[in-house]
């Protein structure tokens, strides 16, 4: 949102210096006392454009514990968010103490949020900013605010879209080897009196550290407004107290540090910069380090873009790295940790575009950048059109030991439009939550954009409280609408998995998840109850499927649980040329058989929760399949099967005995179920001549004892013709072998290739 940093200013000084008035523009609304001879309430309007509108809501004395509701007057799409209200309430709020004054949240999924006051005798200023989008054109209404079921203040605003040219800022940047400026003048310092006078010197271009240095109580550092490198040489440079910080001044400068470790006590950063358009700084690490006992942050600069080269480990106590964009290449390693225990929603160990301008970026390409926040988001991104670019055999691992409510371990913040995820070409973003019910992953906002392509993988895994619970602990949390998720190319993957939440919670709004050729996708949760969805996603929610490699959808829950809880029944599933396999509630969906399966069929799911059949090319599937909630597991595995295991037979044997398997996914493997595996073997002469061939298929669930060892899935037993004995020189050899649904009624099959025969 383009919410405009002088209004958020001017209400956080009210807050802080406890104005008792108002300089109200042209554009003022009504203002309405309370009732309440504690509290007074106004509302002023700040501003209002074709686009949007601010609103500052003043509350003086509130009683500790009250609350009032924010609501709109008219039934309109979703446009006010309590999210929201904290994202521009802590634009200026350094200390972040609105976390510990009041508590906002939504009231269920209409326009209502509810404020709770933690503290009495204060004046609070609340900023509310409602925007239109391009899902919701018009939108004419009235905010108003309710006080013990009274309106105590309203005004009303009018809303039309008006589509905003994007700026070129925004592209994603090619990343180019870094090349640091010749130098001017360098010198070497030895100790913090030489590190100023250098610092403060505008004809050094370099400064060399010929030693460790501390600064003890040396003069603070000041501000810098040219472009300097730093070279550590090996050596550690400490900033000492809280005012030790290197300020970038207010015009577009470059920062390179080499081989240096840092530190600085406090919770200022290192590096600062303000706000201003000019502050456009680029900062060059390579083989920098913060150690882990660092209190402050590295660099706190809102639109400064940092690259990161050879390897690199910066930590705080504190947010840790907050700029516009990150990048990093050419193999670089690098880890961004906040160990804050403090927790909060208003923290992390990266932040991006944590100012009032669109566009931050976040490219790793054939680089590994991991980010940790022991107990806040391992990043955190604000404002809309912020773009994640992982390319090249790049990793992006992302990992919080324990948060709550919407401190996901990688959060978009506000609901901003035009967020893109781009993987490609054999990378990988792996996110994890290991403890705590927020989300693993937040994507607040509309028209997200995801695309996994040329083998990559994502994965969102949460673990969550270890309680199930029905709207938390979810990997991926999607409160927005019109979000696209598009896995495409051989080999490429997503996993979406919740040890104790749904695998998706999204509201009302809608999304589609578009499951190309040959790709791997997996959502599977946990649930309070049987009746809450593994998907628990929009009315129009869209999930399309076209000649996958695998996919499998399944509530873990003990006792099974749903697949779906849709929101509506505009909801639509699309399969193509795909297997589907289906396990009803309480059986051991990941040992038993299915109770059904079927072979590459087409086949649609409509209507609430997806319990109508739309289309179907298989006459066995309308009559047996019924609803997908009829199920804790449906799965489909278009994989080939493989013949890992053939007993070596001898002249004393009647039967022959092997073992097959079948991918699950590219990166698992299961034991073969009952008759799902048919496999051909032939007995062959001492001369290699065939004797004769013979065929036999799996046995599941519970297994098959062979030699008296422990009984074992995904066995064949082929017994010899005519009560024959294998004779002296005789040898069996696997040559092939086929897998099929039970169920199926169209007689194809996944025919084995050789390298699926792995019998030697």
């Amino acid at each position: 949102m383009n919410f405009r940093k002088k209004h958020i200013l001017f209400a956080t000084l009210v807050t802080i210096l406890g104005l008792f008035g108002f300089t109200y523009l042209q554009n003022q609304s009504v203002v309405k006392a309370s009732n309440e001879e504690t509290a007074f309430y106004s509302l002023e309007k700040v501003s209002e454009s074709m686009n949007e509108v601010v609103f500052n809501l003043k509350v003086e004395n509130p009683q500790q514990g009250s609350q009032i509701t924010l609501a709109i007057a008219e039934e309109t799409a979703r446009i006010l968010y309590a999210e929201d209200i904290e994202e521009y309430l802590s634009l200026e709020d350094a200390n972040k103490t609105s976390e510990q004054k009041m508590n906002i949240v939504d009231s269920g999924d209409k326009n209502q949020v509810t404020v709770t006051f933690n503290e009495s005798n204060e004046t609070y200023v609340i900023p509310i900013v409602l925007k239109t989008d391009s899902l919701n054109k018009t939108i004419n209404g009235r905010l108003k605010v309710i006080s013990e079921e009274a309106e105590v203040a309203s005004d009303s605003f009018n809303l039309s879209y008006v589509e905003e040219v994007q700026s070129d800022a925004t592209e994603v940047p090619e990343i180019a080897p870094f090349a640091a400026p010749e130098a001017r003048i360098a010198t070497v310092v030895t100790d913090w009196a030489g590190f100023i006078a250098a610092l403060n010197n505008t004809s050094v271009d370099v400064i060399n550290l010929g030693n460790d240095i501390p600064r003890g109580s040396g003069t603070a550092p000041g501000t810098i407004s040219r472009d300097l490198t730093i070279n550590g040489n090996g050596h550690k440079l400490d900033f000492g107290a809280n005012n030790g910080n290197v300020a970038l001044g207010n015009v577009a400068g470059t920062l390179t540090l080499n081989d240096l470790t840092i530190t600085k006590l406090g919770a200022t950063g290192i590096f600062t910069s303000g706000t201003s358009t000019s502050a456009v700084w680029t900062v060059n690490f390579t083989n920098v380090v913060t150690p882990e006992d660092n209190i402050a942050p590295t660099i706190t600069s809102q639109r400064a873009t940092i690259n990161l080269m050879g390897e690199n480990k910066l930590y705080s106590t504190n947010d840790t790295v907050t700029v516009l964009n990150v990048h990093t290449a050419n193999g670089a390693k690098s880890l961004i940790a906040s160990n804050d225990t403090g927790g909060g929603s208003l923290a992390w160990a990266l932040g991006i575009n944590d100012g009032d301008r669109g566009g931050g970026t976040v490219t790793v390409d054939n680089a590994t950048l991991e980010l940790y926040g022991k107990t806040v988001s391992g990043i955190r991104l604000r404002f809309g059109g912020n773009k994640f670019v992982v390319s090249n055999n790049a990793t992006l691992k992302a990992v919080t030991d324990r948060s709550t409510t919407n401190a996901a371990t990688v959060r978009f913040s506000s609901s901003g439009d035009g967020n893109e995820f781009h993987i490609s070409n054999n990378s990988v973003f792996d996110i994890q939550h290991l403890d705590g019910n927020a989300p693993a992953l937040r994507l607040n906002g509309n028209n997200f954009i995801t695309e996994v392509t040329g083998a990559s993988k994502m994965n969102i895994y949460n673990k969550g409280t270890g309680s199930p619970i029905a709207d938390a602990n979810e990997a991926l949390n999607l409160p927005g609408r019109n979000n696209t998720y598009t896995i495409r190319d051989k080999g490429s993957r997503v996993y979406m998995i919740a040890d104790s939440g749904p695998s998706i919670y999204g509201g009302a709004g809608d999304s589609t998840i578009d499951v190309g050729p040959e790709t791997e996708y997996i959502a599977r949760g946990t649930t309070p109850a049987i009746s809450n969805g593994t998907f628990n996603m929009g009315a129009r929610a869209a999930v399309l499927i076209d000649n996958p490699y695998y996919y499998d959808f399944a509530n873990t829950r003990s006792g099974g649980g749903n697949i779906f809880a849709l929101t509506g029944s505009a909801g639509t599933f699309v399969a193509k040329n795909t297997d589907v396999s289906v396990w009803t509630k309480g059986s051991r969906v990941y040992i038993d058989n299915p109770v059904y399966d079927w072979t590459l069929i087409d086949f649609s799911l409509t209507g609430s929760n997806l319990a109508t059949i739309s289309s179907s090319n298989d006459s066995g599937f309308n009559s047996l399949f019924g609803a997908p909630n009829n199920y804790s597991r449906m799965s489909g595995n278009n994989a080939r099967p493989v013949v890992d295991d053939l007993r070596i037979p001898t002249n004393g044997d009647k039967k022959i005995y092997g073992h097959a398997s079948v991918p699950e996914g590219f990166e698992n493997n299961r034991d073969a179920w009952s008759d799902e595996v048919t496999v051909y073997v032939v007995v062959r002469n001492v001369d290699g001549s065939v004797a004769y061939p013979l065929t036999g298929k799996t046995i599941g669930a519970p297994g098959k004892s062979v030699y008296g060892e422990n009984a074992r899935n995904g066995m064949f037993e082929i017994t010899l013709p005519d009560g024959k004995f294998l004779e002296t020189g005789q040898t069996v050899e696997v040559v092939g072998a086929h897998r099929t649904g039970a169920n199926s009624l169209n007689g194809k099959v996944h025919e084995s290739l050789p390298e699926d025969i792995l019998t030697g």
